[in-house]
């Protein structure tokens, strides 16, 4: 498995920065790799980024397994570098 779950799970962090800033192409391929990571490992977070493919793209889908994850996602995204935190930002 290595560290498959670790790129997973931070990938889908940062798409969901990219979401909300309103970077759908960005997410939606962000998230196509997250799913393609969690389906190989065959990890139960697969569901819940299904459902956000779906959502982002304006299709009904399952509600998401377990709030539990995207929160615990949102709690990582929340480390992730932005603009305005970055420390490689030269401005």
């Amino acid at each position: 498995m290595g560290a498959a779950p670790g790129e997973a799970h931070a990938l889908a962090g940062l798409v969901r920065c990219a979401r909300a800033e309103g970077r759908t192409a960005e997410a939606e391929a962000g998230l196509r790799q997250a799913l393609a990571l969690f389906q190989r490992i065959g990890a139960a977070e697969a569901a819940d980024v299904s459902a956000e493919l779906a959502a982002l793209a304006g299709a009904p889908g399952p509600a998401p397994a377990s709030p539990v994850i995207p929160a615990r996602l949102a709690r990582i995204a929340a480390f992730a570098p932005t603009r305005e935190n970055s420390p490689f930002d030269s401005a």
